[in-house]
């Protein structure tokens, strides 16, 4: 049985408070981050951010975000929550959570430099290759 680190209600505020700063800051850093790819982005709260992906979407339709999420999970596995499933009327919303980053880790997104990929050039690329 692994040893239990014994901490004081002080130490575990302490950590507690570091560790809500440090998602808070994640988020945001986050938004900034997709905002300068040209990714309209808004923080919710300290682990949620809605990512607006409407511009991406083949059609103005929830059968295209389920695609456009599809194509996001199978070829780059990311999994965001279509924001389809939390009740967003307007198809496209994707909410991301960001949880247990660690400081020396890449921020969350990077790949989002060169933009976001877009569904339909990722199934034709899936065409060509068959």
């Amino acid at each position: 049985e692994a040893p239990v680190p014994h901490m004081s209600v002080e130490q575990l505020e302490e950590l507690a408070g570091q560790l809500h700063t440090r998602k808070t800051n994640s988020i945001f850093e986050f938004a900034q981050l997709l905002g300068s790819s040209g990714v309209h982005a808004v923080a919710q709260d300290a682990i949620n951010i809605w990512i607006d992906m409407r511009p991406f979407l083949d059609s103005p339709d929830f059968e295209s975000e389920a695609n456009t999420w599809r194509v996001l999970h199978e070829t780059y596995c990311v999994l965001l929550v279509p924001g389809s499933t939390c009740g967003v009327e307007e198809p496209g919303w994707f909410r991301c959570s960001i949880a247990g980053i660690l400081p020396t880790h890449q921020p969350a997104g990077a790949f989002w430099q060169s933009g976001p990929p877009s569904p339909s050039s990722s199934d034709d690329e899936a065409e060509d290759s068959d």
